[in-house]
């Protein structure tokens, strides 16, 4: 045996190799990496896949010990030769460090080899590379990481929704209050004032649509199948990618009548939104007058429903087509992508009984196909607004409002001004009153910081059930665990913040302007 000393150089030392026809011919198909080496760590055998991994030609792999060749862990290499030398199998993983390659992330499984005296003489390692995988757990982070943006952004979306909601009522209160003054005010105020409240209006609009947005971004795939309006929930998608599709594309929707679908709204807007990127991605920016994105909507055969994304980028050629669903593959620049969006897509759609078809041209773009099952007429749906809310035929509503912002408070009392409006902000004063005091309507906010909405309903459920029917629940977006389940299950109509006089105004309305029944 032969061994350097010298700093840095590998111990070596000459061996007889094992050649493929005395282990297995078959090893040098594997697509994992195998190596066989001796008690000491000295290499006996290494495959082809081991060769083009490590880049290491195999003539000067043999002979050289392995844990100073691939630079692995002094503990984990001690580790895995004590358990295979006691005969017990070992797994584990090693980070190989090379000299003119990235690191080699390893998951290894060590097994004992024994000669014909039945000792140990050698270990064989089947390695498997994890370096994708765990590039791609990094880029992607993990079910932790889109757990707490699912819950950043519910959270963002309810804390401007609260504020948000007063400001649009306002705003809208004053315009009516504006339009009913009209006659009496000068020329000159109209014009001013008018175009102050519009700008106004347009303004709070905006930031309502970029909350939805937010709301919107992460899925939830705990949400049950239901029917989905799909050129609804193609034009909410949209506008998540509006800033990259407008520099380089002009748009055209070909939505062929009205089409619904029996399908998971959140997973099916990540499916639309990989597609949308993506034909976005494939046309060069600065050239909105010769590119184009067209969105196709229609019925299809078979109880089916079809979307069709379609550009006129690129194109995919020929023998890449075939690939572009696989694993890791991308078509984009190294670092630019996972080469795992397409894949996930697919994935995503066979979870929703759908499938994906694509068709494409180099030169002249690339058409990606959904189709997905058509609308289910007899599927439950969530009850309209005023549906549920018991007819007390009365002009004048006794309304109790329970809200923790007291702006939304005062918002709410000055539309609904026609009524009886009695207003506080914790569910124990609300309790106090429900019980001193007869309410044709509850609207209560789900999020409270002392006792939610969902607390105080289930304490009038346990002790006046028919009262609890009349709660109508308001929310700026549920963002915990528990009030996401509540806002699903629960049977009693919810009003979205941020909501307009008239929504508000047509729950009363429609509960309080019942002709009375027949003696």
């Amino acid at each position: 045996m032969t061994t350097d000393e010298a700093k840095g150089a590998i111990s070596r030392r000459e061996i007889r190799p094992l050649v493929p026809s005395e282990f297995a011919e078959g090893m040098e198909l594997l697509p994992s990496a195998v190596a066989v080496i001796d008690t000491d760590g000295y290499l006996r055998y290494a495959n082809r896949a081991f060769e083009r991994r490590s880049g290491i030609p195999r003539a000067e792999a043999i002979g050289a010990k392995l844990p100073e060749l691939l630079c692995v862990n002094a503990d984990d290499y001690q580790a895995c030769m004590t358990s295979v030398m006691d005969g017990r199998p070992w797994s584990g993983r090693w980070i190989a460090v090379l000299k003119k390659r990235p690191a080699w992330i390893q998951e290894v499984q060590a097994s004992p080899m024994h000669n014909q005296a039945e000792l140990i003489d050698s270990v064989m390692l089947v390695i498997r590379d994890l370096t994708k995988e765990d590039s791609l757990a990094k880029r992607l982070g993990g079910d932790s990481s889109m757990t707490a943006m699912n819950s950043l952004a519910a959270g963002v979306a309810h804390e401007i929704n609260n504020p948000l909601s007063f400001i649009m009522g306002n705003v809208a209160y004053l315009v009516e209050e504006f339009d009913r003054m009209r006659p009496s005010l000068g020329e000159d105020l109209v014009e001013e004032w008018g175009g102050a409240l519009d700008d106004l209006k347009e303004g709070a609009v905006r930031v309502r649509d970029i909350v939805q947005q937010l709301g919107g971004m992460v899925p939830d795939m705990d949400e049950g199948l239901g029917n989905v309006d799909l050129g609804a929930l193609l034009d909410t998608t949209l506008a998540l990618v509006q800033n990259q599709i407008r520099h380089r594309a002009h748009l055209v929707r070909e939505y062929a009548g009205s089409n619904f679908a029996w399908t998971n709204a959140a997973i099916l807007s990540q499916v639309l939104l990989n597609l949308l990127l993506n034909a976005a991605e494939a046309m060069e920016p600065g050239n909105v007058d010769n590119n184009e994105l067209r969105l196709v909507l229609r019925s299809g055969s078979e109880g089916r429903v079809t979307i069709e994304v379609r550009d006129t980028g690129r194109g995919i050629a020929a023998d890449i087509l075939p690939h572009i669903f696989d694993p890791f593959f991308s078509t984009k620049a190294v670092g630019d992508g996972t080469g795992m969006g397409l894949t996930v897509t697919r994935r995503l759609l066979t979870q929703l009984e759908g499938h994906i078809t694509v068709r494409s041209t180099v030169g002249e773009g690339t058409s990606f196909i959904v189709s997905l099952p058509a609308l289910d007429r007899s599927a439950p749906r969530r009850p309209h607004l005023t549906e549920n809310i018991p007819k007390r035929y009365s002009d004048l509503a006794r309304i109790l409002v329970v809200d923790d912002e007291h702006a939304v408070l005062r918002m709410v009392e000055r539309i609904l001004n026609k009524h009886d409006v009695t207003c506080c902000d914790d569910g124990e004063e609300a309790l106090r009153l429900l019980n001193e005091k007869e309410f044709d309507i509850v609207f209560c906010d789900l999020m409270m910081p002392e006792m939610s909405g969902e607390e105080l309903y289930g304490r009038v459920v346990g002790t006046n059930p028919e009262l609890a029917k009349r709660f109508v629940f308001i929310t700026g977006g549920a963002f915990t665990a528990e009030a996401m389940r509540f806002a699903k299950e629960v049977a009693n109509p919810i009003l979205e913040k941020p909501f307009t006089p008239v929504q508000l105004r047509a729950v009363v309305d429609q509960h309080v302007h019942t002709p009375a029944p027949p003696d």
